[in-house]
């Protein structure tokens, strides 16, 4: 069985199941992202007996406006936005749509010279 795998089935949606060196080794990690224990590996299918604990890095959520804009294409529902840095992920709960965008703002098309 692969880990990668079984890590991927084990992380939320929207979610990262890694471990606490991986963690750890990325700064910044902990302002942009909420850490959970998720467990240990030993609880994955085919990893029994195996004790490194993994972690499940989500990205800190903003509640997007109710405003026409902010409303999913395919169903209208309100849809969550997770800041990614420069870029905006959109998604929404209901449809399961998603999609990502630039920040407003942001000018993307030029290049630092």
């Amino acid at each position: 069985m692969n880990l990668s795998s079984r890590l991927c089935s084990a992380a939320e949606s929207s979610s990262i199941a890694t471990t606490k060196a991986i963690i750890s080794a990325v700064s910044g990690l902990n302002e942009t992202y909420n850490i959970k224990r998720g467990g240990s590996i030993g609880q994955l299918k085919g990893f029994s007996g195996h004790e490194l604990e993994y972690y499940i890095a989500t990205p800190k959520v903003l509640e997007a406006k109710a405003e026409q804009e902010d409303r999913c294409p395919l169903c209208s529902h309100s849809l969550i936005a997770s800041d990614l840095g420069d870029c905006i992920m959109l998604k929404c709960e209901s449809c399961k749509y998603n999609d990502i965008q630039d920040k407003p703002g942001i000018d993307t098309g030029k290049v630092a010279a």
